[in-house]
């Protein structure tokens, strides 16, 4: 099939040209038109525009926004941006580094299910806390943990195979329960090694929860020392001024995870299941008789910048507590749904997210108070939909879901995942290598974007999903164009809109020498790869 007409293509590269996001003038009111104000809190929220009536419905009331934020608010597909969004804080998907292997009671198992459930578990805890509207700092201080049937398995948790998909519970190995950070996937991604002494892992902890990464502080380090033995190293680290800095507090900070495992190699758990089937899982991350090695390094006992505390439980503690913990959340939030990569949050959404958020800890609440901003919504602001979006999107509106069979890992959702590496064509993160996602279009990602938008089309139409292929009156056609611009861009456009003209020119002159399925295939598969489709 050729590719629809030229308008997408060298539209993309305009956009590409003049799409940098401008912080609002206090002076003016830039805000978007009301049917695009839905549509960009609906597609920061959800992924998925919102429907034609709701368009319509806030288009002659725009006052209802904000109802309408409220019940996306308790859509499946915000807690879906929930994930995405603290994975993009966690990187946790990291999909392109190998997983626990397929034996004992999860042979029949696929890769990647069996990653998806390790690592997923960190975000669905923080889903389940702000699904139930509990306070943000139970992400850290929840006495539980979140396991699928197959990470039970893993790891040896309890599992009601009755109940629902992510259950409640707690790991069967003594670690003191405190949220995400006792969450075993988000600690095999961090992995460290004898060397590291989990200082890496402690690097994580205060630039994930804190936005104050001590590994990017702007210290000198210079060779001052040859050091004839760990031991003399560890010393010489905190005797030099210029490494002190950095290891009176992380070293402390990491004195809490040496229980931890350094990292769970599949081939060792392979070769256990091999050498003694039954022994490979369940896996014991966690060892009590570990926890104090470091005294046998030299490293001074657990603290929170200069505070001691005996486990996990306290440095959850301590981390809630601080203030910068609800900053970060805030500076969070604004960088992934603004697109903003410095997360320089401005002072009037600050202000409005910080009274949202308030002493409890509303999550929900500051977020909604971040998307209903005069600053979220201006129109110099031109947000691009990131490859995971993308794919709820496409699916909403065309019920088409890309998925892709690779070897040896199993059924793969192209567009959420970097083993296929569309992902990371797309502007995505691959959570290793590629830690910030890119906004601004390139070949490589409108390669994609006409990609989806083809693979899309035609799905539609042969299905006959949200269209009739048979359609051929010129005023039927236009009346399902006008529907198909609603649900794909988010624009309502009347059947002489010009818009809808070139719509119907572009179908016509394919009609002329093809049959009516690939003549709406050819106009869809332009709508769909169109800028307005995949911008708000």
């Amino acid at each position: 099939m050729s590719r629809p007409h030229a308008r997408s293509s060298a539209s993309w590269w305009l956009f590409a040209a003049v799409s940098v996001a401008c912080a609002p003038g206090p002076e003016e009111d830039h805000r978007l038109d009301p049917a695009a104000r839905a549509t960009r809190v609906s597609l920061a929220l959800r992924g998925v525009r919102p429907s034609v009536a709701e368009l319509g419905a806030v288009v002659d009331e725009p006052a209802l926004l904000p109802v309408l934020t409220d019940r996306w608010l308790t859509d499946e597909a915000f807690l879906a941006t929930v994930r995405d969004l603290h994975a993009e804080v966690y990187s946790v998907r990291a999909d392109t580094r190998g997983g626990w292997p397929a034996v004992g009671p999860v042979t029949d198992e696929t890769s990647l299910d069996l990653y998806t459930s390790l690592y997923e578990a960190p975000l669905r805890l923080v889903e389940d806390v702000v699904a139930r509207d509990r306070p943000y700092r139970e992400i850290l201080t929840a006495p539980y943990t979140l396991t699928d049937r197959r990470l039970a398995l893993m790891e040896g948790m309890a599992y009601d195979p009755t109940g629902p998909e992510w259950q409640r519970t707690v790991h069967p190995d003594g670690r003191p329960e405190a949220g995400v950070l006792s969450t075993t996937g988000l600690w095999q991604r961090w992995w460290t090694n004898f060397s590291g002494h989990h200082r890496n892992r402690a690097n994580t902890i205060t630039r994930a929860f804190l936005c104050d990464e001590i590994g990017a502080l702007d210290i000198p380090v210079r060779a001052t020392f040859v050091p004839g033995s760990e031991s003399a190293a560890a010393d010489e680290l905190l005797a030099d001024p210029t490494c002190a800095g950095c290891h009176t507090t992380l070293e402390p900070l990491s004195a809490y995870l040496w229980g931890f495992d350094y990292n769970a190699v599949a081939g060792n758990i392979r070769e256990r299941e091999n050498l003694e089937p039954g022994t490979g899982y369940p896996l014991r991350y966690w060892d009590a008789t570990r926890a104090e090695d470091y005294v046998d390094e030299g490293i001074t006992g657990p603290a929170f910048y200069g505070k001691p505390g005996t486990d996990l439980r306290d440095l959850a503690v301590d981390l809630a507590d601080d203030p910068r913990f609800a900053s970060c959340a805030i500076e969070q939030a604004w960088g992934f749904l603004a697109q903003s990569p410095d997360r320089q949050v401005p002072d009037d959404v600050r202000v409005a997210a910080e009274a949202a958020f308030g002493r409890r800890g509303d999550w929900k609440a500051m977020v909604r108070a971040v998307v209903l901003s005069p600053a979220f919504l201006d129109e110099r602001r031109t947000l691009v939909l990131r490859p995971e979006a993308l794919a709820r999107n496409v699916q909403d509106s065309t019920g088409h879901r890309w998925e892709l069979e690779v070897e040896r890992w199993g059924t793969t959702p192209v567009l959420a995942s970097s083993r296929a590496g569309v992902r990371d064509l797309a502007g995505g993160t691959d959570h290793w290598a590629i830690e910030r996602p890119t906004f601004t279009p390139s070949a490589a990602s409108l390669e994609v974007w006409d990609a989806v938008a083809r693979r899309a089309a035609t799905a539609a139409v042969e299905a006959g999903t949200g269209i009739d292929p048979t359609v051929v009156d010129e005023v039927e056609v236009r009346a399902q164009l006008v529907d198909l611009v609603g649900r794909s861009t988010g624009a309502l456009v009347a059947p002489d809109d010009g818009w809808v003209d070139e719509l119907y020119a572009l179908f016509a002159a394919d009609l002329a020498t093809s049959d009516p399925a690939h003549a709406w295939t050819i106009a869809w598969w332009a709508l769909l790869s169109d800028p307005a489709a995949l911008t708000y």
